[in-house]
């Protein structure tokens, strides 16, 4: 499964090996999506944490857009 976030954060996309792709809401009023990013990041999301090309080309990123791990900030 492969997950990422809209560059506003507003839309996670997410593609599952069933070959379904989603389009979800992240704007939650009670959870700011920092605090979202932080319990995944707790919860260990290990590989999902780094964007690959793909995901935000999808995501809607330009090509120059560095590649940044979310848990950690490290490009």
């Amino acid at each position: 499964m492969h997950a990422a976030f809209s560059p506003d954060g507003s839309r996670v996309v997410t593609a599952s090996r069933d070959k379904t792709a989603r389009i979800w809401n992240a704007r939650l009023p009670e959870v700011a999506v920092p605090d979202l990013i932080a319990v995944a990041c707790r919860r260990r999301l290990g590989r999902l944490s780094t964007r690959t090309r793909d995901d935000m080309q999808l995501a809607g990123f330009p090509d120059s857009a560095p590649q940044v791990d979310i848990c950690t900030g490290i490009e």
